[in-house]
């Protein structure tokens, strides 16, 4: 069921039907001819804690209670009002005493007009879901609209002769946010608006290429034996993508998120070199590993053993056939920690703090006359999980003249095209 009665009344019909087939919809949605083929609505979290929300609308706005639908106000255009939750767990204005009050509230604009949210814009409608602790603001909006604050968070800006990968980036990204409709219903949105899930940056994101690119396919999903597939998809393979048992070992194998190489039969050269990240070389020094381990490793400390302990030695065992890591045991003074997959980018974390660009990599140890580690060199390639689309892939091969349909066939083998709407 949808996350919240939003209220229909004032709204088309086809939104009420739009909400109906979102109600159909469930994690694993298989794509029965029964269903009904209308767009569905999403349900994206902008923003979740206690801070005060600032709202704009532009071109006005109706405010409705989120629960019955009742009509509160009518916000002329240019309206802006600041909201925090009181004491009681209600949406309280800021600005003054006599906006209402409600525990869930509705900001809906005219039809396809932009509102603001801390100077995001955003389309649809903007739901305000209060409680003490962590009060919720959602954008609710069709998927359409949705993926055009997404392809170019994800894909990036791209000229018209790279229509394609913006093609692929967008069905992808369709793909993926269906399968996750109602996969938090109990949290109250389907999506994070961070790569969480997919990056979505509202009305201010928007441009003229990928709105193209998602009008073009519109409603096109990839599927699976009937079920929409897990659409994964990152920056970077390095020339191979990696099957996603590789990566996740808690994650079923699945025969369309096998390894794939990456490379141009014609030029042997591999479709994603161009990205700054095809092959890197991270350098820590001992300290700084240290350092870092002792906080990444906290939550992995074998029973009766109390702290990390200082570094004494990394050793690389095992790796993936597309050449990720499988087993890696970072020896410390007091105990020897396993690990191997796309964990090991958020335990060996860079310098700067941020993960590891991709877990296809090799060690060097640089240690001095003594034997005691100096340093630690990491050399690698790709950037992301290397799970299904290669985004900078997909742009060399829409330079190559690959279709948006190529690609995806390229990227996720086996799983075939079909038309949500139809």
């Amino acid at each position: 069921m949808p996350r919240w009665p939003l209220p229909l009344k004032p709204w088309p019909s086809w939104v009420a039907s739009a909400l109906t087939f979102l109600a159909s919809c469930a994690p694993g949605m298989r794509l029965d001819p029964a269903l009904p083929r209308r767009e569905p609505w999403v349900f994206v979290l902008l923003r979740e804690d206690t801070g005060t929300i600032a709202l704009e609308a532009p071109d006005g706005a109706a405010l409705l209670e989120g629960r019955r639908g009742d009509t509160l106000a009518i916000w002329p255009p240019g309206t802006r009002v600041r909201w925090a939750v009181d004491s009681l767990g209600r949406w309280r204005s800021a600005d003054t005493a006599l906006a209402p009050t409600a525990p869930r509230l509705v900001v809906r604009p005219p039809a396809d007009r932009p509102v603001r949210v801390d100077g995001r814009q955003v389309r649809g409608a903007v739901v305000l879901e209060a409680n003490r602790t962590r009060p919720r603001v959602v954008n609710a909006l069709p998927l359409e609209a949705y993926l055009r604050g997404v392809v170019p968070r994800e894909i990036g800006r791209l000229s018209d002769t790279l229509l394609a990968a913006a093609q692929a980036q967008a069905v992808a990204a369709r793909t993926y946010a269906l399968v996750r409709l109602g996969a938090r219903a109990t949290q109250g949105f389907d999506l994070y608006a961070t790569v969480q899930d997919q990056a979505y940056g509202g009305v201010d994101a928007e441009l003229p290429t990928t709105d193209r690119a998602v009008a073009t396919t519109a409603g096109e999903v990839l599927v699976f034996g009937g079920w929409p597939i897990d659409a994964y998809y990152h920056s970077t393979c390095g020339g191979r993508t990696a099957a996603v048992e590789e990566v996740w070992p808690w994650h079923p194998p699945r025969p369309y998120l096998v390894s794939v190489p990456d490379i141009d039969p014609h030029t042997g050269q591999a479709f994603d070199r161009a990205s700054r990240y095809f092959r890197w070389t991270v350098r820590w020094t001992a300290a700084q590993l240290d350092s870092i381990l002792r906080t990444t490793l906290q939550d992995s400390l074998p029973v009766g053993v109390a702290t990390v302990g200082p570094l004494r030695d990394l050793v690389l065992r095992d790796t993936t056939p597309s050449g990720r890591v499988r087993t890696l045991d970072i020896v410390t003074t007091t105990a020897t920690f396993r690990v191997g997959g796309d964990r090991v980018r958020w335990i060996l974390r860079r310098p700067d703090g941020q993960p590891l660009y991709s877990s296809a990599f090799r060690l060097r140890l640089e240690r001095d006359a003594s034997g005691k580690l100096q340093a630690v060199l990491a050399e690698g390639r790709g950037w992301g999980h290397g799970v299904g689309l290669c985004q900078v892939g997909a742009i060399g091969r829409a330079g190559a003249g690959r279709s948006y349909r190529d690609i995806l066939r390229a990227y996720y083998p086996g799983a075939r095209l079909v038309d949500l709407y139809e």
